[in-house]
């Protein structure tokens, strides 16, 4: 079994009222925000994961894993978590 697909989504939901997080002292947020992506491997099989991503994260870290883990093996996790880490 490959990975076939990685697409990436980025989801923005604006928020009722004005939050101050404590753990980023002066940065208000107006709205949440995280990118989902949906893992599919050949012969039909899904995954789903999430993280929470800033809009400079985000553009940072782009397409890169939709575009460098097709083919790659879903059940190997030490390799593509570390991809991950490294990206």
């Amino acid at each position: 079994m490959r990975i076939a697909t990685i697409p990436l989504y980025h989801v923005v939901i604006p928020l009722d009222y004005t939050f101050w997080p404590s753990w980023i002292p002066g940065y208000p947020r107006i709205h949440d925000q995280f990118t989902p992506a949906r893992s599919v491997a050949d012969g039909g099989v899904e995954g789903y994961a999430a993280r929470t991503m800033t809009g400079p994260e985000r553009r940072g870290h782009g397409d890169l894993p939709g575009r460098s883990l097709p083919g790659a093996n879903p059940t190997d996790i030490d390799r593509i978590q570390s991809f991950l880490e490294q990206a």
